[in-house]
């Protein structure tokens, strides 16, 4: 079905839903590797042969809240355009099998 919308040219709208749903996919994955990444400092600032500063647990605290209410975003908005796009991709594809059958 995509290779036959690509071949005609009636994937545009479909096209612009994935890269919505890419950017948004891959904001989740950046949300993940940034909390995990600060728990990982987090726990070595804690050992004093590391000799890392400890930062602000309130800053801490604000960062970590700020990355979980980013990565639900992005997680229910790469779900939505996800949806989308693949009804986009049906309904062209329905239509071009219409007006070929009607031909």
């Amino acid at each position: 079905m995509y290779c036959e919308l690509e071949y005609i040219g009636k994937i545009e709208n479909a096209k612009a839903f994935q890269s919505f749903y890419f950017f948004f996919r891959q904001t989740t994955l950046a949300c993940i590797v940034l909390l995990i990444l600060e728990i990982v400092l987090q726990l070595l600032s804690l050992f004093s042969f590391f000799s890392l500063k400890a930062p602000e647990t309130n800053s801490i605290l604000w960062l970590a809240a700020l990355l979980i209410i980013l990565l639900f975003n992005s997680i229910q908005l790469a779900r939505w355009y996800r949806k989308r796009m693949v009804m986009k991709m049906y309904w062209a594809y329905f239509t071009h099998l219409n007006q070929t059958l009607n031909n």
